[in-house]
């Protein structure tokens, strides 16, 4: 009897670490260093930017921008700060630091643009990326403010 509950221990045990319950997803950044190693990228680095306009087609300067990834709730952009300033209605949306995070995928970015504090834009655009830099899927890269 003791030999029986021995290798029926053995065997459950065996059978437990065979078992593996990987589903087979993998996570972007992981897709990445599979298909990206030896992928040779330029030195560029890539910001994708939107523009904000008003009716008229002119210019809007806006105080303040926050970019959010919708995926994750992370604030990738919050302008303006120490190191760059608003100062034309050229908007950054997403860059090259996130080339692994959205290696093939479409990645869901809300942009809010602000006047006196005021909400003046609330927009979504889709990015993704390929090995080497980002780059934006949605169509429209003008903000109309009203």
């Amino acid at each position: 009897m003791l030999h029986f509950i021995k290798y029926g221990c053995f065997i459950i045990g065996i059978f437990l670490i065979g078992c593996n319950h990987n589903n087979n997803e993998t996570s972007p950044e992981q897709d990445y260093e599979k298909n990206c190693n030896d992928t040779f990228c330029t030195l560029q680095y890539v910001t994708v930017t939107i523009k904000a306009e008003d009716s008229n087609g002119d210019p809007v300067v806006l105080d303040k921008i926050e970019v959010t990834n919708l995926e994750n709730n992370e604030v990738i952009f919050s302008l303006p700060d120490n190191n760059i300033k608003l100062e034309n209605n050229v908007y950054p949306v997403f860059d090259d630091r996130f080339v692994k995070q959205a290696y093939n995928k479409e990645i869901k970015v809300n942009f809010k643009g602000y006047l006196n504090t005021n909400k003046v834009a609330d927009q979504n655009f889709i990015v993704t990326s390929d090995c080497c830099h980002v780059s934006m899927i949605s169509e429209n890269r003008t903000i109309v403010i009203n």
